[in-house]
């Protein structure tokens, strides 16, 4: 079996190609140590094409030391007439029970896309919802029964086994985002041999065009979750342990009990996701009683509840939902709710399904004899339930696989830079509210209060509390955005995660004063409980996190200037999102660069043409100087004759475009210059070093 690091290093860095796989271990093999032996491909039935994108599973299977498997037809493991014979392919791929793997192995990798697989009747998914890991789990149910099933009307050679002593593996390619390139999904699933119940769990080859240090940490979990646990004969705890069954029986215990409370739910939902943890990797520290921490959201929260309808029913949310935390203060379900009636539960769920953007929202109540959980995602919305019939349970898997995605970190659906904007303008304008909120509390003194006075004696001295409301919560998420964009190397070089408690490392160290403001706004003492928007920039963090920057600022940004930095030319579609009164109130429009260049080289041609000035905006001419020149000229009244005749003033800075491309025009004329004079590089560095302070900065506003 791979070990942890084997097992992140075969998928991130396993080789694709066009004509099919190659096992041939060469000097410069991607595999890790300890996998030699792959050696040439083994030869397959005549006349069965090889799929290259279909070999994933196999590979990953036979490299975690399954060994070669062996190419069996359908029909010797599922017989004709079988209902899951249809949506099956002809190759089938068989292992055989060992001493180390007291089961029976079936993979089977369909040729049928994901969509068109949701096409079924038997597989239609559930309203508009496309959920290929429910056909996937219910394909693997349907083979296992076909695999236990004829008995009998099998001879000797033909293979079969019992569900409890089988482990069937399903691989489909997933083609529902249509903005990205198919990947397979592959799912992995028995039946409990102690109750009788499906168990699955899946694992996404797209995790190899994550960023690496999201996908590392979300293999690894994966691998502790799951995947370490096949070998042994304890092998289906990789699906679920009796622990944790026991806890989601207690869980719709209190669910379903004619005293229970939200409070009670809660504790008994807390304790179930600690279970789940253990598997994680996630252990206790000494001394620590809980690896998870609740904390209560603010009373007037905005997440399931229209915030106007909030205000006209006395400003508090109806319903009260809690953060979790692990020990390393990283969310993991961003708004949990427990509701103790099912009428709540409908009037959660409308607004979630309109308007939720937040990843993991999770709704338990109870509706008669069963316990209902909903895992939002966006609008996207998952289901599981639990129920007791007689001596019967029922839905203890299909819970724990759902409550395990709190713990396996996965890639933000953000494609471009208008999805971004919207996602993170969505945020800043709840943390505009929330930090109003919180100025109002601390009427004459408290930590953002006294941020505020610094701010207005810094800046603007008559910023009104509503002003500084806003400018806060944009300048916090922007300045998050700016540090995962200028960190995003070394944050790869690293395999770091990018959190609140790391942003500011990774802020631009020219920018002292966005360095210092950013740590201001951080290092308010709000406490975990009582603090109204902590929780609120742990979400951006985690959302800028799980995005791919360089795609969405590359290939998907759809505007002809993905060259330019986004931290410049993303705030008009930020603020137009954010609020898109104030955009067009303050004139924030992003001047796209070719009409920035153009503006600005015109201006440095006419300092030379017109004005006789050698080298236009770079030229260092006096007052004085040019006066002699020009006995027309009189220097106005105020300007010292020693004051440089060229001054650059941006009054409408915004993201500093134009300053940019002045500096570029200066910064290029002044090398020419310098190289026509015979200077070494050497030397030329030292004088733009010397030239800078004395004659850039001292000409430059905005």
């Amino acid at each position: 079996m791979l070990n942890r690091d084997q097992f992140v290093t075969f998928i991130l860095e396993e080789k694709e190609s066009s004509t099919g796989p190659s096992r041939a271990k060469k000097k410069d093999s991607f595999l890790p140590e300890g996998l030699e032996g792959f050696d040439d491909e083994p030869d397959e039935p005549a006349g069965w094409g090889f799929d290259s994108e279909g070999s994933f599973a196999r590979r990953l299977l036979e490299a975690s030391g399954f060994g070669d498997a062996e190419f069996l037809s359908r029909s010797e493991v599922i017989l004709g007439g079988d209902s899951a014979a249809p949506y099956l392919p002809e190759r089938v791929f068989y292992w055989p029970r060992t001493p180390q793997r007291p089961y029976q192995t079936l993979l089977f990798e369909l040729e049928t896309p994901g969509t068109e697989l949701l096409k079924k009747p038997v597989f239609r998914p559930v309203g508009r919802q496309e959920i290929l890991e429910d056909a996937l789990s219910r394909l693997v149910q349907m083979s296992l029964a076909g695999f236990e099933r004829g008995g009998e009307k099998r001879t000797a050679a033909v293979k079969q086994g019992r569900q409890e002593e089988t482990l069937c593996v399903v691989s489909a390619l997933d083609d529902r985002d249509r903005s990205e390139k198919p990947c397979r999904l592959i799912c992995l699933g028995t039946k409990s041999d102690r109750f009788d119940s499906l168990e699955t769990f899946q694992i996404r080859e797209e995790a190899r065009r994550w960023e690496r240090q999201l996908a590392v940490d979300h293999l690894e979990r994966l691998y502790d979750r799951h995947f370490s646990k096949l070998a042994g004969s304890r092998w289906q705890d990789a699906f679920l342990t009796g622990t944790e069954r026991d806890l989601a029986r207690r869980l719709l215990a209190v669910c379903t009990d004619a005293q229970r409370t939200e409070r009670k739910i809660q504790k008994s939902i807390v304790e179930l996701l600690e279970e789940i943890a253990k598997s994680f990797g996630l252990r206790r520290k000494p001394g620590e009683e809980r690896r998870l921490t609740a904390f209560d959201l603010p009373d007037d929260h905005d997440i399931g509840v229209d915030p106007e309808q909030r205000e006209k029913k006395g400003g508090l949310n109806p319903f009260q939902g809690m953060t979790l935390r692990d020990e390393r203060n990283r969310l993991l379900g961003y708004i949990v709710y427990c509701l103790d009636e099912k009428k709540d539960a409908a009037e959660l769920r409308s607004y979630l399904e309109r308007h939720n953007r937040f990843h993991n929202v999770l709704v338990i109540y109870p509706d008669g004899d069963y316990a209902m959980l909903e895992l939002w995602q966006g609008t996207r919305k998952l289901e599981g339930k639990l129920r007791k019939q007689g001596a019967r349970y029922e839905g203890e898997g299909l819970v724990v696989n759902l409550l395990s995605r709190f713990f396996v970190v996965s890639k933000a659906k953000v494609r471009n830079p208008a999805e971004l904007a919207e996602e993170l303008a969505f945020r800043a304008r709840y943390l505009r509210r929330l930090a109003l909120k919180q100025l109002e509390e601390e009427a004459k003194k408290g930590p953002l209060r006294s941020l505020y006075e610094a701010f207005k004696e810094a800046l603007v001295h008559d910023q009104t509390e509503s002003e500084f409301a806003d400018a806060f919560s944009q300048t916090l998420t922007y300045s998050l955005l700016t540090a995962r964009w200028a960190g995003a190397d070394r944050l790869a070089e690293s395999g770091d995660r990018f959190t609140r408690q790391t942003a500011l490392k990774y802020l631009p160290e020219a920018s002292p004063f966005l360095n210092e403001l950013f740590k201001s706004s951080l290092d308010v003492k709000l406490s975990e409980k009582k603090g109204r928007f902590l929780w609120l920039v742990e979400d951006i963090a985690d959302l800028l996190d799980r995005i791919d920057v360089r795609f969405v600022f590359g290939e998907g940004d759809q505007s002809g200037d993905q060259a330019t930095d986004p931290v410049i030319h993303f705030y008009e579609p930020f603020l137009a999102a954010y609020d898109k009164e104030l955009k067009n109130k303050r004139g924030v429009f992003y001047t796209p660069r070719p009409v920035v260049s153009y503006i600005v080289r015109s201006v440095d041609e006419l300092l030379r043409t017109e004005f006789g000035l050698e080298d236009g905006l770079a030229d260092t001419t006096t007052w004085g100087e040019m006066v002699r020149r020009h006995k027309d000229l009189k220097i106005p009244d105020g300007v010292p004759p020693n004051q440089a005749f060229v001054q650059i003033l941006d009054p409408a800075t915004g993201t500093g475009t134009f300053l940019v491309e002045v500096i570029e025009v200066i910064h290029k004329t002044m090398l020419a210059k310098w190289k026509a004079q015979g200077h070494s590089e050497k030397k030329i560095d030292s004088l733009w070093n010397e030239y800078v302070p004395k004659h850039l900065l001292t000409r430059l506003y905005g």
